[in-house]
């Protein structure tokens, strides 16, 4: 995916090439915040791996991942077995406490600050950048239930 989740077209289909992106035009509309929070909830208990994605979501705020959400990820769906979508890493050329600077001092990528209080919940965007929203990490942190799956069941 090279979007923000808003759309399924503009994105390089790796697998499975020969079926339309009617799955992928569905997970997003039925993703959509014009759409109750609850209703959000159930179609994803029921449609996303979630295991998967609480791990994703953890390993990237492990490795402080920065440049994610807005683009660089993979979404895979099991469509023989379980028919459940799940979401992998790509590009991650800015983590570790490196992070996209707009407009620091004129530098952007090439800037050696390391940046070591991102937060964990690091969408939609870290306070130096200013990222759009994407449907999946919204609904993610909206859920208590999901919340809970990525801090581990830790905390209030």
């Amino acid at each position: 995916m090279y979007n923000d989740m808003s759309t399924a077209s503009g994105n390089e289909k790796k697998t499975r090439q020969t079926e339309g992106t009617a799955d992928l035009t569905a997970l997003i509309t039925n993703l959509a915040e014009s759409i109750p929070l609850n209703n959000r909830i159930v179609y994803a208990y029921d449609n996303l791996d979630l295991p998967q994605t609480a791990s994703y979501f953890a390993d990237l705020a492990l490795v402080s991942d920065q440049d994610v959400g807005h683009k660089n990820y993979y979404l895979y769906r099991d469509s023989d077995n379980t028919g459940q979508w799940a979401i992998f890493p790509w590009d991650v050329d800015l983590s570790w406490g490196r992070d996209w600077v707009d407009n620091f001092t004129g530098s952007n990528y090439f800037n050696d600050v390391m940046f070591t209080t991102n937060v964990l919940n690091f969408y939609p965007g870290a306070p130096i950048q200013a990222k759009p929203s994407n449907r999946l990490f919204d609904l993610f942190f909206a859920s208590g239930d999901f919340s809970q799956m990525y801090l581990g069941g830790c905390g209030p």
